[in-house]
């Protein structure tokens, strides 16, 4: 199944915002709890922020004067998942393991645990990551997955939620509450997929402050064999400090970027290529 948003391989998980901090902790009214230290949206800081909440997207992320570094995107650790549950060993066999427990080295030191229950449609189980370094960043939480499909492919579905942190070199990215469900149906032997994510909510932080809370409007929905990168329609809201707001509505193939400034009034900021948020 394709992953949407921009799956990542083995040698890429990279995200982020070109963010400055803020300051205050709020509901941002999808059930996810705007961090302290929040950014201040603004018309300018709108577009990179709206893309670095909802794609696997190579934007660098400058904390408050300090040296430029690339942090993971909440998409990112859901395509890590997804990755890691198919590179197990576990995720091949031919009978029904139930409560299997297996643990692996990481490549640069530190455990993953996984802790699984598969048939020969669907997997559930929790991935816990202990000092684990991979990718340049050292995992520390633990994600919950479900997943089922249908052979050789059909409907699907596929949910993963947790809390997370990575951190290179003294620099933290903590994922909280990530919540994040895909259904659709697979329509060939290459993973194409017709697809619906909802919900996709989480709250992300940095050292030195400059997170945000994200939530969906409207569901995202999308079509593999008519574009593979873009979605076709869905909103996405992200908030910030002072109950500032930026919000992406998606109308095939452009993303309609809007911001609030705490009002309760939205102002359009731009209409961009949905290429170039959906990176």
């Amino acid at each position: 199944m394709n992953t949407t948003f921009g799956t990542i391989t083995s040698a890429c998980l990279i995200g982020g915002a070109l963010i400055l901090g803020g300051c205050t902790s709020s509901d941002d009214g999808g059930g996810t709890v705007v961090p302290p230290n929040a950014v201040t949206i603004t018309s300018l800081n709108a577009t990179p922020t709206v893309t670095a909440a909802i794609a696997s997207a190579d934007i660098v992320f400058t904390a408050l004067g300090a040296e430029v570094v690339q942090a993971p995107s909440a998409m990112d650790i859901v395509n890590l998942v997804e990755e890691l549950r198919k590179n197990r060993s576990g995720a091949n066999v031919l009978n029904t393991p139930t409560g299997i427990t297996e643990s692996y080295p990481c490549s640069g030191g530190g455990t993953t645990n996984y802790n699984y229950t598969s048939t020969d449609t669907s997997e559930s189980g929790s991935i816990a990551f202990s000092n684990c370094n991979e990718f340049g960043f050292t995992l520390n939480g633990t994600l919950s997955y479900s997943r089922t499909w249908t052979n050789p492919y059909g409907p699907y579905s596929d949910h993963v939620s947790g809390n997370i942190t990575a951190d290179t070199s003294g620099f933290v990215t903590t994922i909280s509450n990530l919540n994040f469900t895909n259904t659709g149906v697979e329509v060939n032997d290459y993973g194409d997929a017709q697809y619906t994510i909802n919900p996709f909510n989480y709250s992300i932080n940095f050292t030195g402050g400059g997170g945000f809370a994200v939530s969906l409007l409207a569901p995202v929905t999308g079509d593999d064999t008519i574009d593979s990168i873009c979605p076709l329609t869905g909103t996405i809201l992200v908030t910030g400090a002072g109950n500032t707001k930026a919000k992406g509505t998606i109308d095939y193939p452009y993303v309609d970027i809007s911001f609030d400034n705490g009002s309760g009034a939205y102002t359009p900021v731009e209409t961009v290529s949905c290429y170039d948020v959906f990176q």
